[in-house]
């Protein structure tokens, strides 16, 4: 397994997290960051599959995180599977429930859910999922004159929705077309895994911590 960084100035607690990973064996490479996200996505994901790893997690610089969450994340034995985070602006989750969803329970109680959308700041991503999106899709390998080849599984996507066209972000233009199904797929949070973004504090007092926050859970039915 490979875990890849975005890499514009790691978070201290991210950063220890990582070099405890490397620790215990795992592979981490740093990406620094790229105008582009989606480029820099698609960089990443073609070059894993290039080095012939079976297993990607991909983990933003300011999601702080246990490294034993990687572990269990890969212990669900799910083709695509990510933890639960906020957004680091509205107070939302990063991801979108799918609509109908009864519950999400959260804590020791919680389980997986699935979910239409998910971020990319703490996911596990299994080659069969990048191979099924590329081939059944038939995306094409770009890039060869450079001699950085790439797939563009993140190119950005516009869906339509009975609202209006919605521009996908770079991670949930994957969760779309990851929507061709691999066998056993799906895209899957895992609740009792709640990454938190590092709060950003802004002038003398400050925003307050994520943590005080109620979160919207979007896509899930209120209880009646």
């Amino acid at each position: 397994m490979s875990c890849w960084s975005r890499w514009a100035g790691i978070e201290p607690g991210c950063e220890g997290a990582l070099r405890e990973l490397e620790r215990r064996g795992c592979p981490v490479w740093r990406y620094r960051g790229y105008s582009a996200v989606d480029a820099a996505r698609n960089q990443m994901a073609s070059g894993a599959l290039g080095a012939g790893f079976a297993e990607l997690m991909w983990i933003d610089a300011d999601v702080v995180f246990e490294p034993d969450d990687v572990d269990r994340l890969r212990a669900h034995d799910r083709p695509f599977t990510c933890g639960l985070y906020p957004k680091k602006g509205p107070r939302e989750f990063a991801c979108e429930f799918l609509l109908g969803t009864p519950v999400a329970r959260f804590g020791t109680r919680g389980g997986l859910v699935e979910v239409r959308y998910c971020g990319f700041g703490f996911a596990h991503v299994r080659k069969g999922v990048l191979v099924a999106v590329h081939h059944k899709l038939q995306l094409p390998v770009c890039n060869r004159r450079f001699g950085t080849p790439l797939v563009p599984f993140f190119q950005p996507l516009v869906v339509g929705e009975p609202s209006g066209p919605w521009s996908l972000s770079e991670d949930y233009v994957f969760c779309e077309r990851g929507a061709v199904r691999v066998p056993g797929g799906g895209r899957h949070v895992d609740p009792v895994v709640a990454r938190r973004g590092v709060p950003v504090r802004v002038g003398g007092r400050g925003k307050p911590p994520l943590s005080r926050f109620r979160l919207h859970v979007r896509g899930v039915r209120r209880p009646g």
